[in-house]
């Protein structure tokens, strides 16, 4: 690779470091030093906010629909830029070499180039990322969410095993979830009708991967509390899918699918994609 290949490859990941958050404090001084003093790695910073924004919020139908539009104008691009090419071409055999308007041109054959190449190699990944048919566990990857800690929202009081509680669901908001299960597990002995814990030790036990014992305490919550009911069955038919058990997963996705709640729509679009 070129030197100018190499610098351009190293600016590339700087900006993909930066907007990803992982630069050290030196680093991320440098950097933003440097932005200030060069306009052309601003705009490369705010052109890369606004792509990783965009793979960030669009959903599966928008996605395919601009992949559709994005492949159209690639078409186009190539097309008028060969068209462009050979009549600037012609028309520029008689002007002196090295003249602006020459550089001029081959800084705009050298952009469409550039362009298209970059739609290339990120929509053609995401692309087969997307609309590829995906099995059980990459549809629990692809939903999935971790239930945000509702649990001590309330203002309770000072006992022993509130302060318990408090210390498990700090765990839990940290991703300490080895810690906050065998916490759990103490709690759980001496209040077994806690089914609030419960359905977040379920939740643990999902983020560690542990689906048989998070299906044991989500069937016990979907069938005794009725705060958290909808989502135990939600989780619960994740957690069934993940161990590739469709048809236990369905009937719970159909009956979340017929009844007004967050889980609706997801549940309806998850039915679809399992039938694909």
């Amino acid at each position: 690779m070129s030197d100018t290949g190499n610098q351009e490859n190293k600016r590339y990941q700087e900006v993909d470091k930066y907007l990803r958050s992982q630069m050290n404090a030196d680093e991320q001084a440098a950097f933003e030093a440097e932005m200030e003093q060069d306009p052309s790695l601003q705009e490369e910073v705010e052109q890369g906010r606004i792509f990783l924004w965009a793979m960030e919020s669009l959903d599966e139908d928008e996605l395919r629909k601009d992949l559709m539009r994005t492949n159209h104008v690639i078409h186009k691009v190539r097309q008028t830029s060969d068209v462009q090419y050979e009549s600037t071409h012609r028309d520029n055999q008689h002007i002196e070499k090295g003249t602006a308007k020459v550089r001029s041109l081959t800084n705009l054959y050298k952009n469409v180039a550039a362009a298209a190449a970059i739609l290339i190699v990120f929509i053609i990944p995401v692309y087969f990322l997307f609309l590829q048919n995906p099995g059980p566990e990459e549809l629990v990857d692809r939903y999935y969410k971790t239930y945000p800690n509702t649990l001590t929202e309330i203002k309770r009081s000072e006992s022993e095993a509130d302060g318990q509680l408090q210390s498990i669901m700090a765990l839990y908001e940290s991703g300490d979830y080895t810690k906050a299960i065998a916490q759990s597990n103490k709690l759980l002995q001496d209040e077994p009708e806690n089914n609030g814990l419960r359905f977040y030790r379920g939740i643990m036990y999902i983020e560690e991967d542990a689906y048989k014992k998070a299906i044991k305490d989500l069937e016990r919550v979907k069938a005794q509390e009725e705060s958290y009911h909808t989502q135990a069955e939600w989780y619960l038919a994740l957690s069934h899918l993940a161990l590739q058990q469709t048809e236990q997963a369905k009937p719970l996705l159909e009956k979340l699918a017929q009844t007004p709640s967050d889980y609706q729509q997801k549940a309806d679009q998850l039915l679809a994609r399992l039938e694909d």
